[in-house]
């Protein structure tokens, strides 16, 4: 699973080729280091990374520059990322950095996976009220009651804003609420499969080469 970092850095490069310097600041510009620790060492670290696992390459322009660009696996595993985070709420991987991503995404993608996390997040506040409504005690300094409830409205609050943010999101993309978990899961599974192959794992280029191919035919089918 990428970080928080590699994600970000993954989705800037994503829009095109990038020097370093250019993905710090793009980075600080979009207030993006609010949900990222990022310094000059931290980024070498990241790109170094990615470069290795065949997810970037990087592209000489002149003796003292150098920029990047993402390879087709990176992009299938950026977009896995992406619906990865979207469509499971996760306390250790918040949903923020995926929505800074989702130009990465197709329309009915982000759909489907926000229909996913929606379903689950109803999944939770039900299991919730329920366990505070078998409560022995409604008392607010009860501390385990206070858990609950405050749990409880946070969910209650996520939901709220998804409903807003899908309902916003069908009006500008009505076509995206068409099949949209299969879109999701299409792009999910196929990256996945690749990406967690032990072959793929012992050899980045071939994984490079199967992920490519993986995304050629997925395009094909959407279209």
């Amino acid at each position: 699973m990428l970080t928080d970092l590699e994600l970000t850095v993954l989705s800037i490069i994503a829009e095109g080729q990038r020097y370093g310097h250019e993905i710090e600041s793009a980075i600080r510009e979009r207030g993006l280091h609010q949900w990222v620790m990022v310094g000059s060492s931290s980024l070498i670290y990241v790109i170094t990374k990615l470069q290795h696992s065949a997810l970037i390459e990087s592209l000489p322009q002149s003796v003292d520059q150098r920029a990047y660009g993402i390879t087709e696996a990176g992009r299938a595993v950026l977009q896995t990322a992406i619906i990865d985070r979207l469509r499971s709420p996760n306390e250790r991987f918040g949903i923020e950095i995926a929505l800074a991503a989702l130009r990465s995404l197709k329309p009915a993608q982000v759909y489907g996976a926000l229909l996913r996390r929606h379903a689950e997040l109803r999944a939770a506040l039900a299991e919730i009220d329920s366990l505070i409504s078998q409560s022995s005690t409604q008392e607010p300094t009860d501390l385990h009651a206070a858990m609950q409830t405050h749990r409880a409205a946070i969910l209650r609050a996520e939901i709220e804003w998804l409903n807003g943010f899908m309902a916003a999101w069908r009006a500008r993309y009505p076509a995206s609420d068409s099949a949209p978990e299969h879109a999701a899961d299409q792009a999910a599974t196929a990256a996945h499969t690749a990406l967690h192959s032990p072959t793929e794992k012992q050899n980045p280029r071939e994984r490079a080469k199967k992920l490519q191919t993986i995304r050629r035919g997925d395009e094909g089918n959407q279209t």
